[in-house]
């Protein structure tokens, strides 16, 4: 789910209020073919202390998708690195075993070579 406008969230509210908005947004992702809420904010904006008080009070997992993916792209030639990332990924989150996964520094994923 991408928030629209009329959906937004505010992360310079308080962080209780941003974490019962983002829930919200969590729960009517859940009836939609793609569930996926997105979390957008400029750096320093609030978006990984907004995702451990999730991760808490949800015992949801949070993964730090550049640490996580990096350790085992170490080991793959440049090359391929592009061809296994997303399957790399998927093995990432599904080890999680959990309905839902959070995401977080995310940067990795648009590295010019995973091109």
């Amino acid at each position: 789910m991408i928030l629209s406008h009329s959906q937004r969230v505010n992360l310079n509210q308080p962080l209780e209020r941003a974490l019962i908005d983002i829930r919200s947004k969590m729960d009517q992702a859940r009836t939609l073919y793609h569930q996926l809420v997105l979390i957008v904010a400029s750096v320093g904006g609030g978006k990984t202390v907004l995702l451990r008080d999730l991760a808490e009070q949800g015992a949801f997992p949070l993964l730090n998708i550049n640490l996580e993916l990096s350790k085992f792209l170490l080991d793959i030639p440049v090359k391929k690195r592009g061809i296994e990332a997303a399957r790399i990924l998927q093995q990432i989150i599904d080890a999680q075993n959990a309905p839902l996964v959070l995401l977080d520094n995310l940067e990795i994923l648009f590295d010019p070579s995973l091109n």
